[in-house]
């Protein structure tokens, strides 16, 4: 088995793959993301980010907001840095089981991707002390992960699709995570991605501090969605991402960007 940064350093064009033509478990993530983000929030830590796609994605819909994105992976950092230039959009290599993590302000929310079941259970004392640091008073964690039942699937179906750690999260996983941060869990849902019950998604509170506390409350906007996938394609063919479009759709893309 790899270790994880070898891996992930060469996750590149999976991701970029799922960037360019869809997910449908990313574009679910992102838009309930997006529906429990507050209006005004001011600091978003997407932690695992990856290419940066879904850190990408909240410094777009909110431009006041200061948005962070860290990843263990120096190479994938490099793609989203080539695709992704919002002013308000800063990436940082950081190994999340060994490293603090980053940021000048405590963070209002804290996303977690498809990222929890990738850190060791040994680790997650650490990991989970880190973002108990780095959460704002009243701060949110904001978590979506494939349910034990789909590892289950996986491992007995199609090892191929498991990671280097690929841990078990369930109700009572997430119960202990709340009580690490000190706060409670405020939404749970398992979700039907490809199969019944096959994600979760999850909101968890920090430690309150009614003092300091801003209220939470979800964003009131129309249902927001990931942008669009002709407009990501033309974001990958504009770039200079090693990632090769079909001929076909580079040569359309081509003739509209450079008439």
């Amino acid at each position: 088995m790899k270790e994880p940064k070898k891996f992930y350093d060469q996750f590149g064009q999976k991701l970029l793959s799922d960037f360019a033509y869809g997910n449908k478990r990313m574009e679910e993530a992102i838009a309930f993301v997006l529906h429990w983000l507050p209006a005004e929030v001011k600091n978003v830590l997407d932690v695992g980010c990856g290419i940066g796609w879904s850190t990408s994605e909240v410094a777009r819909w909110y431009p006041h907001a200061e948005v962070v994105g860290v990843d263990l992976s120096d190479q994938l950092l490099e793609v989203a840095r080539l695709l992704f230039s919002e002013s308000n959009l800063e990436f940082f290599n950081r190994d999340v089981t060994r490293e603090s993590l980053p940021g000048e302000h405590l963070a209002e929310v804290v996303l977690l991707i498809d990222v929890f079941e990738h850190i060791p259970i040994a680790d997650r004392p650490f990991f989970q002390n880190g973002i108990r640091d780095i959460l704002a008073p009243g701060g949110r964690v904001i978590l979506t992960c494939p349910s034990a039942y789909h590892q289950d699937y996986l491992r007995t179906h199609h090892r191929e699709g498991l990671q280097p750690v690929d841990e078990d999260v369930d109700a009572a996983v997430i119960q202990e995570f709340a009580q690490r941060l000190g706060g409670e869990v405020l939404f749970f849902s398992y979700q039907n991605i490809w199969r019944p019950a096959d994600y979760l998604h999850a909101v968890i509170s920090g430690k309150n501090n009614e003092s300091t506390a801003r209220p939470f409350v979800p964003s009131s906007n129309p249902i927001r969605r990931a942008e669009s996938k002709w407009k990501r394609q033309r974001r990958i063919a504009k770039s200079e991402v090693d990632f090769q479009l079909p001929v076909g759709l580079k040569s359309r893309i081509g003739r509209l960007l450079f008439p």
